[in-house]
């Protein structure tokens, strides 16, 4: 029985049993055991007076694996060697696993000096099975790695059961049927595969087996080359120095066994030596249950999913190069990177809204355009009203076929605490459809298409080296998105860091899945006039002249308030690299802080979007917002450098809208880009000095920035990859009081900082938008 099965399993038996909850005696003692040994525990575990059977939280973590951490202060446990990141709190309705609250249906406890948990808690958190036997009263825990399931635990018996079979053979051995299709395997035990055949192996038994694979190489003309219908469980050895080749047929037989290598049951693949599949009909290898990879050479092509698990995939291991038509490596429920090489190309069509996310500002109309099958210079369009061209593309959003093709996927939770792992995808290059944390590793990502990291729930970063060479937005949460640690380094047409976003089914996202809606781009032009009132043509004219109006240097001209985008030039390398961060200490979370998040200062609102940077070197290329958060920005820590966008619509920051703030503790913060949409930190929520910089005009790309103190020592020499006018430095090296000159382009002023936020320089008449959060104090120095 598998977790998410087993879980809903157990809450039935918890419930079913609060009946007798309160009558268990002493012959009734309730036992535990972990991958099937029995737990001794120096408290015993108990049934509460809701009906949860309530289990020592630091026994069961432990015998999992789990170091567990204690804070007396807080009456909080946490836990982050397994993969996943755990924190719970006494008395707490919740416990949060990889930064996301999953509810608790008891809050834990403590009895006789030890945390007593309901042991479906144990299940959600660290990702173990979990089943009640009544008549002994026994609550088992079975761990995804547990023993039970591996080739040398429990009943042996089957590994004495040993046999040859060569494919190019008419003859099999004692115990294995053959026909014209097929050789089948009935019976658990080691078999060894070698040689060159069409049949496929065929694998229907109540027991473990195991395929050592050398130098085999099998074309099957009916369906998988390897199928395994009932087996406990199957491992795969690729044979020292063995090299083996798995085809599967272009129409199977069977039409729903879609791979290569398809099992319904476990699947463990290791080995030293080699094997390459080519997936014909859709995918390369499938278990309908998990899947474990932990060493080899595997090289997989397939026209589907290069992998396919729906219980969940362990990749511990291996050297994995996959070119898929479909997504590369998709879990449909938990995925977990430990280690191993792994080189993923992707090549299949994205939805429209992945498709259309390329386009640049105003670009994603032009793309509704093409995907409505409408000329932008036809009649037909420019006279539709700009209402009606929007409905029109949310009725055509909204009736495509759901299309993807990711690099990795998981449709639950995601951990990447290793491995090297380069993906090259038309569609988001790493995506989970529930909460993400990387710990380590080393990531090298480009997305044609979609993005380079998305999360629709909580995203983690705690370390690695994470390079996003191409993609819409470089990183996005749906929920809060936090930063302790890493090199992460991005390049995006859109929002570099993203939190928030907009979910699906909200209406067409055309040019900017990040936020901005193809009604809000349209809105961008109208200048104040209903859409109803307004033709596409009108909006395409607007388009066209703020183009024309685009210029460097200089007075800009304006239109409806807003400021043309400025042109850049090629991406030079950045002058000043910010020092290595190894080694240095997590700086430390502002006081007050609840469920890991830390509050916004001075009255700031808090969200489920907010983006939280403790620490890590970050570096951001973007064309939209550098750094745009759907709630609070928090900055406690690290080294931030954002070249923002050309863009007047954007900013090279920017936060919520109702009241949200950003606030900077600590850590040094360079963000330059366009004046339009700027923002800069708020007083309220800050207690670390920033300098708000305005030129009056752009300045080229490659112009230099310098800002020394009065003593002459330079604090910030910097050089901009891109045309920019807004510069936004915040560094524990701004000292109040202290008198600051800053040399850029045509400005040299001087100025002291007097207060958290210290706004220098003004920007041209007719500026538009929300941005520049305290900025009004010393407009003018």
């Amino acid at each position: 029985m598998k977790l998410k099965k087993a879980i809903s399993v157990f809450t039935t038996i918890s419930i079913a049993g609060a009946a007798c909850a309160c009558n268990v005696t002493a012959e009734d003692t309730i036992k535990i055991t972990v991958d099937g040994a029995q737990l001794e525990c120096e408290t015993s575990p108990y049934i509460s007076a809701e009906g949860r059977t309530m289990v020592p939280l630091r026994a069961v973590f432990e015998a999992l694996g789990a170091e567990v951490d204690w804070d007396d202060a807080t009456k909080t446990v946490t836990s982050t060697n397994t993969g996943r990141s755990v924190a719970l709190s006494v008395g707490a309705s919740s416990i949060k696993v990889n930064g996301a609250q999953k509810a608790l249906d008891k809050a834990a406890e403590i009895v006789n000096d030890f945390t007593m948990v309901p042991a479906r808690a144990v299940a959600e958190a660290l990702g173990a099975e979990v089943t009640w036997d009544e008549e002994s009263k026994t609550v088992s825990i079975t761990s995804r790695h547990t023993d039970d399931k591996t080739e040398d635990s429990g009943n042996t018996d089957w590994k004495n059961n040993t046999a040859s079979i060569d494919l190019s053979s008419e003859t099999v051995p004692e115990g294995v049927s053959i026909d014209e299709d097929r050789i089948e395997i009935t019976d658990g035990g080691i078999y060894t595969i070698s040689g060159t055949g069409t049949r496929q192996i065929y694998i229907d038994c109540e027991e473990k087996v195991k395929l050592i694979l050398n130098g085999c190489t099998i074309k099957s003309e009916t369906g998988p080359a390897i199928y395994v219908k009932d087996a406990k469980k199957l491992f795969t050895e690729l044979a020292e120095g063995s090299q083996n080749y798995l085809e599967d047929a272009q129409q199977p037989d069977d039409l729903s066994l879609k791979g290569v290598i398809y099992s319904k049951d476990d699947m463990d693949i290791y080995g030293s030596g080699s094997l390459e599949i080519k997936g014909n009909y859709a995918h390369g290898i499938v278990s309908k249950e998990t899947l474990g990879i932990s060493s080899g050479t595997i090289k997989i092509t397939a026209v589907s999913d290069g992998i396919h698990a729906d219980d969940g995939i362990d990749i511990t291991g291996a050297n994995i190069e996959i070119n898929a038509g479909e997504d590369g490596i998709q879990s449909e429920y938990y995925m977990n990177i430990e280690d191993g090489n792994i080189d993923i190309t992707t090549t299949g069509a994205v939805d429209t809204s992945s498709q259309s996310q390329e386009m640049m500002r105003g670009g994603g109309i032009a793309a509704a355009a093409g995907q409505l099958g409408l000329d932008t210079s036809s009649d037909e369009f420019k006279n539709m009203t700009c209402e009606e061209f929007i409905k029109l593309a949310k009725t055509n959003e909204q009736t495509e076929s759901s299309l993807s093709s990711k690099g990795i996927k998981s449709e639950a939770t995601m951990t990447v605490s290793g491995g090297n792992i380069t993906v090259n995808s038309t569609d988001h290059a790493v995506h989970s459809a529930e909460d993400m944390t990387i710990s380590g590793g080393k990531l090298t990502l480009l997305s044609q298409y979609g993005k380079g990291i998305s999360a629709h729930g909580y995203l983690t970063v705690e370390d690695g080296d994470i390079t996003v060479e191409k993609s819409t937005e470089g990183m996005e949460s749906k929920a809060v998105m936090t930063i302790n640690g890493g090199d992460i380094d991005i390049t995006a047409s859109d929002d570099g860091i993203n939190t928030g976003g907009s979910d699906s089914g909200q209406g067409a996202n055309f040019g900017r899945d990040g936020g901005a809606t193809l009604e809000m781009q349209i809105e961008r032009y109208a200048a104040g006039e209903k859409l109803s009132k307004l033709t596409m043509g009108e909006i395409m004219e607007a388009m066209s002249g703020m183009e024309n109006m685009r210029g460097q240097g200089g007075e800009r001209p304006q239109m409806n308030g807003q400021p043309p985008e400025m042109n850049g030039g090629e991406r030079p390398q950045m002058n000043g690299q910010p020092p290595e961060m190894n080694g240095r200490e997590k700086p430390q979370m502002p006081q007050g802080e609840k469920n890991g998040r830390a509050p916004m200062q001075g009255g700031g609102k808090s969200n489920d979007h907010d983006l939280i940077i403790n620490g890590g070197t970050i570096k951001i290329n973007a064309e939209g917002d550098g750094i745009d958060s759907n709630g609070n920005i928090t900055i406690t820590g690290g080294y931030i450098v954002v070249n923002g966008p050309k863009s007047s619509g954007n900013g090279a920051l920017d936060c919520g809208d109702g009241g949200y703030q950003i606030g900077i503790t600590g850590g040094t913060l360079i963000a330059v880009g366009s004046a339009g949409m700027a923002e800069a930190p708020s007083e309220g929520a800050s207690t670390q000095n920033t300098l708000n910089i305005m030129l009056s005009s752009a300045a080229s790309a490659l112009t230099p920035i310098k800002i020394t103190d009065s003593e002459g020592n330079t604090i910030l020499d910097f050089t901009p990859e891109k045309t920019y006018q807004s510069i936004v430095f915040s560094s524990a090296d701004i000292k109040t009081g202290q008198t600051y000159t800053i040399t850029a382009a045509d400005m040299t002023e001087t100025a002291q900082v007097s207060s958290v936020v210290t706004s220098i320089g003004s920007r041209t008449a007719g500026f538009g938008g929300k941005g520049g959060r305290g900025m009004q104090k010393n407009q003018q120095q």
